[in-house]
């Protein structure tokens, strides 16, 4: 009998069904194992997503249960039969599509979760086919790390990827988008140290990182990036450092605003060194980025002599913030009015010249929103309210299509705050009614009923939301849910909606993903709400 225990083990397998939760947006799946065994419950257990560990929802001898938005994992579970004469452990590659709506992917996004938002000739969170087309084609990649709810990121879609400079200059890579929602992303965004969206990489075919923009941009900028780094020609990292060596400007160009962006300052002032006379106002920068917040404080003047050095620098906007801080720390009112009065000035003249605009990567949306902020800074309230309304004027004159995701979503915004709360709910409806499968445009508008405290309103917006969310912005969705059934006396509900999300929801291992924080923030709500 012994014997043919150990026989039946040398084939041994459980058998897998699988079954997609429209409601969750996640894959279901169920183990059961083989006639006449059963499964290890005290037995080590686990499926795997790449490097990332996905939590099982079930173990029990006659079955194992667990959930992810992908169904390609790797399942390791331990068989016995039912004799108790061995125990195995049996490895499953679960290889179906390799994303959420990967195979006849225009047809799912037109109905599930990335409706409205389109490829432009990008793969979709297949990581392992851009990497193999990449080495097959000598090419270089594009990566876009995305959010649907993200309005640059949205956008960019629209007013880049939709151009024929970025059609004809993507010819020369492989473009790959990545939901920074997913889990799916988990091990590119710790590799890269992604932090916000959009991110765009361009890694060569060995996943070497040649350039980095944080952030929207604009389509001149972004285009010329592009052809920068097709010019080198898919190179190693190594190959590009020799090249800096002999000083070639566009490779230091390259290396250097990358480390910036990555924020590693000694790397991008070693680059910059190596060509000083070329880059002067970016050694300006970096020096003052180098130092800690007392040596800034004791540079205010010479980050102010550095604004009206390099008056059009690209810089000069994050230079004005540092003096805001400095000033606003010191409480130094009377001085931080007038630096503020200079920003104004500085914000209408960029608003004058359209070049300086494109060349900051600033929409005219953009500026006038700058401009309200900083009226609301001074306490001009009426100021900044006209300002907020011209935002949301322009961002409607910048709409792409009828109902503009990216560009809709900052002018909801900009309305509530010129005080036209009436018309942000109607763009958000309209969002609602063109993208109905999109939970972005119910959260966003569940979060305005917040600030009005129309807690009912924001509760129905906020369950619908829940019910299309996924991955990290589930998490925000259950947040805010919860925060609005504690608001409606539905204490209870809230605890349980916040345990049931803790207890299902898997982590990164890595702890600087944004989920971690996110389920931090659950834990803490529930903690309070327990109270």
């Amino acid at each position: 009998m012994l014997a043919l225990s150990r026989l039946q083990a040398v084939d041994l397998d459980f058998s897998l069904t699988k079954t997609f939760d429209d409601k969750k947006k996640l894959y279901q799946f169920k183990a059961l194992p083989p006639e006449g065994h059963h499964f290890n419950i005290q037995a080590p257990n686990k499926v795997v997503s790449g490097k990332n560990k996905i939590q099982i929802t079930t173990v029990a001898e006659e079955q194992i249960a667990f959930q992810h938005a992908t169904d390609r994992l790797t399942a390791t579970l331990y068989v016995c039969d039912n004799a108790n004469t061995f125990c195995k452990p049996v490895v499953k590659k679960i290889e179906g599509e390799k994303a959420v709506g990967i195979r006849a992917v225009e047809a799912f996004m037109a109905k599930e979760k990335y409706q409205g938002i389109k490829l432009h000739g990008f793969m979709l969170n297949d990581i392992d086919k851009a990497l193999k087309t990449a080495k097959q084609k000598n090419k270089p990649i594009l990566i876009d790390f995305f959010g649907i709810w993200c309005p640059p990121c949205n956008q960019m879609d629209s007013v880049v990827f939709a151009s024929k400079e970025f059609k004809k200059q993507s010819k020369n890579f492989i473009l790959l988008k990545i939901d920074a929602d997913d889990s799916v992303s988990w091990d590119l965004k710790s590799k890269y140290q992604i932090e916000g969206y959009p991110t765009f990489l361009l890694v060569n075919s060995k996943g070497e990182e040649l350039y980095r923009i944080v952030g929207s941009t604009s389509k001149t900028r972004f285009v010329d990036v592009m052809a920068r780094v097709a010019k080198f020609k898919n190179k190693s990292l190594e190959q590009l450092e020799k090249l800096a060596d002999e000083k070639d400007i566009q490779v230091l160009s390259a290396l250097a605003e990358t480390a910036l962006e990555q924020k590693d300052y000694d790397k991008a002032q070693k680059y910059f060194s190596k060509a000083s006379e070329a880059f002067e106002d970016d050694l300006s920068y970096v020096k003052i980025k180098q130092m800690n917040d007392d040596q800034r404080i004791k540079s205010i003047d010479l980050i102010k002599q550095q604004i009206k050095a390099h008056n059009l620098s690209k810089y000069n906007l994050e230079r004005y913030e540092m003096v805001f801080d400095i000033l606003d720390k010191q409480k130094k009112k009377q001085e931080l009015k007038s630096v503020r009065d200079d920003y104004t000035k500085y914000l209408n003249m960029i608003l004058n010249d359209l070049a300086l605009a494109i060349s900051l990567g600033l929409q005219a949306s953009d500026i006038y929103g700058l401009l309200a902020e900083n009226y609301e800074v001074l306490l001009d309230s009426e100021s900044a309210k006209a300002n907020f309304k011209l935002a949301a004027e322009k961002a409607e004159q910048l709409k792409t299509e009828k109902v503009d995701r990216g560009f809709y979503l900052d002018k909801a915004y900009y309305l509530y705050k010129a005080g036209e709360s009436a018309q942000a709910h109607e763009t958000y409806k309209k969002l609602q009614n063109t993208y109905p499968n999109d939970f972005s445009f119910y959260y966003y508008d569940a979060d305005l009923y917040m600030k009005e405290k129309k807690w009912p309103q924001a509760e129905e917006l906020a369950r619908k939301a829940l019910s299309y969310s996924y991955g990290d912005n589930k998490l925000r969705v259950t947040k805010q849910l919860s925060q609005i059934l504690s608001e409606l006396g539905k204490k209870e509900e809230a605890i349980s909606l916040l345990e049931n999300t803790i207890k299902n929801q898997p982590l990164p291992e890595d702890k600087k993903i944004r989920t971690h924080r996110y389920f931090k923030a659950l834990t803490e709500l529930k903690d309070k709400l327990l109270k």
